[in-house]
């Protein structure tokens, strides 16, 4: 018995950069969306002397990235709401972003003015990182227009301020997020991981069953997956992707074999890791 499979035969893998050699690399790969990241208003202040990257894209790197991609489309981190953001969205559309992504909201007052800005010109997704936002989901997702969302675990543990980026899987914000997501009928991703076979704790390849249990559609690769830093040549990177992209397509085959009670297993793994790290950090 297969168990609260998502409806999508393969998980959406998005991967974050402006390096158009990296994002051909990525495309070849199989990677299902490239995601240039244009938000810088607040973050430095809210992620500072934390292990985190800013981004630094530009709105000139769309087109860039575009043509370089066959198969991948194009996804968009916009700015939070402000002043700035009808004239942003028509900038980040009119550059040929397929789906632009809202971050850091609170209300559906700022969603619907996302959405009346995007108005229909291009896939519109949702991050949800915020205290009010999981507290609003509900209402905000009754706002018309919201493709999808994606659950940010960076922001979303600061703003708890909890010890760890994945308590949320195991404390029920997670849980209850996606339930009220497929309630509306929209789709949802969550956070991010690592390359399979990594030795983080948890697993790359637990994290993955628990998306797949939960009926998640989207992931972020992380960084791991290519050192910002490396200067190798164009065929090692598509190496690099080509591996690690199909080692998580293997998996993904893999847990589409199991039953449920593989699945609660899973669960179970999942929580004695994050319950220790958190000890641990708390020590």
């Amino acid at each position: 018995m297969k168990y609260n499979q998502s409806h999508k035969e393969t998980i959406n893998l998005l991967y974050i950069t402006n390096d158009v050699i990296v994002a051909k690399a990525a495309d070849a790969a199989g990677v299902d969306e490239i995601f240039i990241d244009l938000e810088i208003y607040g973050k430095v202040d809210r992620q500072f002397e934390r292990n985190t990257v800013i981004s630094r894209h530009k709105i000139e790197d769309i087109p860039i990235i575009k043509s370089g991609v066959s198969f991948a489309s194009i996804l968009v981190r916009c700015n939070p709401v402000g002043r700035w953001t009808a004239n942003e969205i028509d900038k980040i559309i009119t550059a040929g972003a397929d789906t632009v992504m809202l971050p850091f909201f609170k209300n559906e007052k700022e969603v619907k003015h996302f959405m009346d800005c995007v108005a229909g010109r291009a896939r519109t997704c949702l991050l949800v990182e915020t205290i009010e936002s999981l507290e609003n989901l509900d209402r905000i997702l009754s706002v018309e227009g919201v493709d999808r969302i994606h659950i940010g675990l960076n922001d979303l543990h600061i703003a708890f301020k909890s010890s760890f980026m994945f308590e949320p899987f195991i404390n029920g914000k997670i849980e209850k997020a996606c339930n009220i997501a497929r309630q509306y009928g929209v789709d949802f991703g969550i956070g991010g991981i690592a390359n399979i076979g990594s030795s983080l704790k948890p697993s790359p390849e637990c994290l993955l069953a628990e998306h797949m249990r939960l009926g998640s559609s989207s992931v972020i690769l992380s960084r791991s997956f290519l050192d910002i830093n490396d200067t190798s040549d164009s065929d090692n990177k598509f190496s690099v992707f080509m591996e690690r992209v199909s080692a998580i397509r293997e998996f993904e085959a893999k847990l589409k074999t199991w039953g449920k009670d593989m699945f609660i297993e899973n669960r179970s793994i999942l929580i004695q890791d994050i319950k220790k790290i958190v000890r641990d950090i708390n020590q």
